[in-house]
């Protein structure tokens, strides 16, 4: 049995229009569907990369707004700077996001786009040759929303309700390879420590996606494709 573990956001689709979006309104209160800022928004998007939980991107907007600097980033987005206000930034923006799915999910299901992988590990999946697994921190619905309105149901997921309980991917990768008798097995993540968490992992291959949300390096998104293909 061959598994292929695979980050979602940053890695299948590209979320960082939706991101910005609710966002800016939990930060802003500015209406989702209101126009993009393009220098904003490409200001958001070079600081993507250090984002693993939602109410991070509090500090995101702090940084654009100019009140804490830049470098000051990686320290800030840690459990024990969670304040009370990037708790309610956080419910706003997960709130925000439901009010979209219910009230105008058109506009919803159109923010994310799948990058060219997507297709081709579709196609890969579809042979049923190997186990494609989705582990994402976010909710489950959302993700199977986005998998349905590609007709992609030939996929495991595991996000935030089933990955609560482990300190990070690679625990529940290990423990996942081993109750299944996993002999081969390869993780796809555009986030460098997630990957480097797996490296004593037996059995597993890591691959650095270099497309996705990252400050530099990694594979192609042709490199991986081919990787996954030849198993």
């Amino acid at each position: 049995m061959t598994a292929v573990f695979l980050d979602f956001d940053g890695v299948l689709f590209n979320s960082v229009k939706e991101a910005y979006l609710l966002s800016r309104f939990a930060y802003k209160n500015i209406n989702p569907t209101e126009e993009i800022n393009t220098d904003e928004y490409n200001h958001f998007a070079k600081l993507r990369y250090m984002i693993t939980k939602s109410w991070h991107f509090y500090y995101i907007w702090e940084s654009i707004s100019g009140n804490i600097r830049e470098e000051d980033l990686p320290k800030l987005i840690n459990p024990e700077y969670k304040t009370q206000k990037c708790i309610d930034f956080d419910k706003k923006y997960i709130d925000c996001r439901e009010k979209l799915m219910k009230e105008n999910y058109e506009f919803w299901q159109n923010l994310d786009t799948p990058y060219d992988i997507f297709y081709r590990i579709k196609d890969i999946a579809g042979k049923g040759k190997q186990d494609y697994i989705i582990l994402s921190n976010k909710e489950k619905m959302p993700i199977e929303n986005r998998l349905r309105q590609y007709d992609f149901d030939n996929i495991k997921i595991f996000a935030n309700s089933e990955l609560k309980d482990y300190k990070n991917k690679a625990e529940f990768i290990s423990e996942y390879i081993k109750n299944n008798h996993i002999e081969k097995s390869f993780f796809v993540d555009d986030s460098i420590d997630n990957l480097k968490g797996c490296k004593n992992i037996k059995n597993l291959t890591t691959l650095h996606a270099g497309w996705g949300y990252v400050k530099e390096g990694g594979l192609s998104q042709t490199e991986v494709a081919e990787i996954l293909e030849n198993g």
